[in-house]
């Protein structure tokens, strides 16, 4: 793994962090990898992350290797190895930091491995991981469509404003929700500001870390479809 490692500074071609909106992409902030450690500072290509996962039978024991990827606690019907979420036979290694997002999977009945790296922090990498292994498996899957925004009366957003609570992949956080002008703006704790943009009256789109899917729920609650993971955010008390 020649092109992998933990490093300070980036290095001749090392990607750039970028964030899509609308079409236009915008660089992001400089973050220094000695503020991330190996929460974000680890740097790899797709190649080397191949030859890791062909790589770990020979590196580790096999009853080591079994207690890497078994469930060894849950949170929000999630099973979690070490470093990994256990769904079925389907292991993932996902995350990103500011810039950056990726995913890892590997499908042990298949005997499959994906990986999806990107620097657009909002990309749709986790659809794009289930379409290539949709098609790996010959499994049926949908190409990507362009969305219709349409406008909604200011009135009907001023229902949704305000402050939700949610939990994901075991951490709780906050969402605010207000409006600026005609828009409807979502700030999830830890992230930047960004669009809801209007579906219907009821469903929103929005890029945050991955593409995101809320419908407001004449509950009062809001269901979110993030990056596939299906939360549920409540008003707060």
């Amino acid at each position: 793994m020649e092109h992998s490692g933990l490093t300070d500074e980036p290095s001749e071609g090392h990607a750039i962090g970028y964030m899509a909106d609308d079409g236009r992409l915008t660089r992001t902030p400089y973050l220094h990898n000695s503020n991330q450690d190996a929460a974000g500072a680890l740097h790899s290509t797709v190649e080397d992350l191949h030859r890791w996962n062909r790589g770990l039978p020979r590196l580790l024991r096999a009853e080591s290797l079994t207690e890497l990827v078994k469930p060894h606690a849950t949170a929000d019907g999630i099973g979690y190895g070490y470093g990994c979420a256990v769904h079925g036979d389907r292991i993932e290694s996902s995350g990103g930091t500011i810039g950056f997002v990726s995913i890892s999977t590997h499908y042990r009945r298949d005997d499959l491995f994906i990986t999806v790296l990107s620097n657009i922090e909002n990309a749709a990498f986790t659809e794009i991981e289930a379409a290539l292994a949709a098609i790996a498996r010959g499994e049926p899957y949908e190409l990507p469509s362009r969305r219709t925004f349409v406008t909604v009366d200011p009135a009907v957003l001023d229902r949704y404003t305000g402050r939700y609570t949610m939990r994901h992949l075991g951490r709780t956080s906050t969402m605010d929700v207000t409006r600026d002008g005609n828009r409807l703006m979502a700030q999830v704790h830890g992230l930047a500001k960004t669009d809801l943009r209007p579906m219907s009256e009821t469903r929103f789109f929005a890029r945050m870390k991955g593409e995101v899917e809320l419908d407001f729920l004449a509950t009062g609650e809001v269901a979110l479809n993030w990056a596939g993971h299906h939360i549920t955010a409540s008003p707060a008390s």
